[in-house]
């Protein structure tokens, strides 16, 4: 039980960490790249 429960906390973790990356790979193409 606590394997499937640690499996969809991951499962969850990396979906969220996708979503904010996206999110930032938006807000990076919309402004011009000061990093570079």
């Amino acid at each position: 039980m606590r394997k499937i429960l640690l499996a969809a906390m991951l499962l969850a973790s990396a979906i969220a960490g996708a979503s904010a990356a996206d999110g930032k790979l938006v807000v990076y193409t919309s402004q011009p790249n000061t990093d570079a």
